[in-house]
């Protein structure tokens, strides 16, 4: 039998005996937390590899992207130029035409017809801007110009372009006002008129017998404005959707009468931009009444008409302005038939002469000492950019700065800062209202040279 100290002894010599063993042990130990870290380690590296390329590609993808967005922002830019030029140039044929056989004699009856032009033409201009304007539409900052308004002659402007469409369709066209109703309030006119020609059009559009009436109340600190038609109403399941984008009540509808169920959500945010609410009330077949409500905010004015007031600023500055020798430069010749009649009506002994682009501006120019330039923009040849250039090259050889107007159909920031940064002095829209181009030439005749 074998004592415990010798199976002790024993163990101890076979461990004394068995070092390599352990030193096996861990060796094999060790190599296998090396090769362990180095296989985490090459693995991690892998990913991190992996993670850098996917980096890279999308950093590539977000460039093209980003570059492709650019590209597109200034297509976008070059179209809305393109289109706002195209477009504004009629409507100002149509809107200065339209100012020239009003101001001059003609038959009584025509007077309403001029008028009706007149005033579309105005809300369509108001309505192309938005659309032109295309930061502020997506940005959703129509601008909304308190004014003091005399609504009265708003709603007699909008009863008289309407009275055509009821007489056409042989529909009763009734409108009553409150007495309470104040002789001036504070209004965009341009906008309360589109939000009634949008509800009254709709009104006449869906009304093939009986009748629309308008009706305005004063309510409390609210004008309330009623359009009432016996056309052929809205379907209850479509109430709470007929005030949103590209709405119509169905497809047959939008075939018979046409439009693209834009008219009333623009309606809803322009009364809902001035503090106002718009709701309905309609049956299928008998008939709709749409109601809205604005701020009632009475103002006073010391004349009684803001038209004549503005009469009398425009005579005192055309008589501040007499004998000027101008050069306007524009090829379109509708443009230039109103440009010269304004001049000419405005302008007290003004001497003109007319150039058809801006090579012949430069010509007219060198040879002549002029006290204005009306310098339109786009133009064969040579544009007003750079025929701006050139002048303001010309006179830098001498003393002398003549002012140089822009006459643009574009509004685009971009187009007007270009203006100033090829030398001119100042702008006006097309189509202009007398007031803005009497006002733009007073403006810089009266302006000290050192200061253009």
């Amino acid at each position: 039998m074998i004592g415990p100290n010798k199976l002790i002894l024993s163990d101890i010599s076979f461990l004394a005996n068995s070092w390599w063993i352990v030193l096996i042990i861990s060796a094999i130990l060790a190599l296998a937390l090396y090769f362990f870290i180095r296989s985490r380690t090459e693995l991690l590296n892998r990913q991190n590899e992996a993670l850098e390329d996917t980096v890279r590609i999308r950093t590539l993808e977000l460039k093209e992207q980003k570059e492709r967005a650019e590209q597109s922002e200034r297509y976008k830019e070059q179209f809305l130029a393109n289109m706002s030029h195209e477009i504004r140039t009629p409507m100002h044929a149509i809107s200065g035409m339209t100012n020239i056989l009003l101001r001059n004699e003609h038959h009584e009856h025509q007077q309403k017809y001029l008028k009706a032009i007149q005033e579309s033409s105005v809300n369509l201009l108001v309505i192309l801007n938005d659309i032109l304007n295309l930061s502020k539409l997506e940005a959703g900052k129509i601008e909304i110009e308190y004014l003091p308004t005399n609504p009265r002659k708003v709603i007699a402007s909008v009863v008289e372009l309407l009275k055509l469409k009821a007489d056409e369709k042989g529909v009763n066209f009734d409108f009553s006002i409150d007495q309470a109703l104040p002789e001036y309030i504070s209004t965009d006119p341009t906008r309360l008129s589109q939000i009634l020609i949008n509800l009254l059009g709709n009104a006449f559009k869906f009304t093939e017998q009986g009748g629309v009436e308008l009706k305005l109340e004063v309510i409390k600190n609210e004008i309330q404005f009623t359009v009432k038609d016996t056309g052929i109403g809205i379907p209850s399941h479509k109430m709470d959707t007929i005030f949103m984008s590209f709405e119509q009540v169905n497809e047959s509808t939008t075939r018979k009468y046409g439009g693209t169920g834009l008219g009333l959500s623009i309606t809803r945010q322009l009364i809902e931009m001035q503090g106002g609410r718009i709701w309905v009330e309609s049956e299928e077949g008998k008939g709709s009444q749409f109601s809205f409500v604005l701020p009632l905010n009475p103002v006073k004015l010391e004349e009684s008409d803001e038209e004549n007031l503005n009469e009398k600023q425009l005579k005192s500055m055309s008589d501040a302005l007499s004998g000027l020798k101008i050069l306007l430069v524009e090829d379109v010749e509708f443009n230039a038939m109103i440009a010269i009649d304004d001049l000419k009506y405005y302008l007290p002994d003004v001497k003109l002469d007319h150039a058809l682009n801006g090579k012949i501006a430069v010509e007219m120019f060198q040879s002549t000492d002029y006290d204005l330039v009306l310098m339109d923009l786009q133009m064969p040849e040579m544009d007003g950019f750079e025929a701006a250039q050139i002048i303001r090259k010309m006179e830098s050889e001498t003393e002398k700065r003549t002012p140089i107007i822009a006459m643009t159909a574009s509004l685009l920031t971009q187009e007007i800062e270009n203006c100033f940064k090829s030398g001119m002095d100042n702008y006006i829209p097309k189509p202009y209202k007398p007031f803005e181009l009497i006002g733009a030439i007073y403006e810089e005749m009266k302006r000290p040279e050192s200061r253009r």
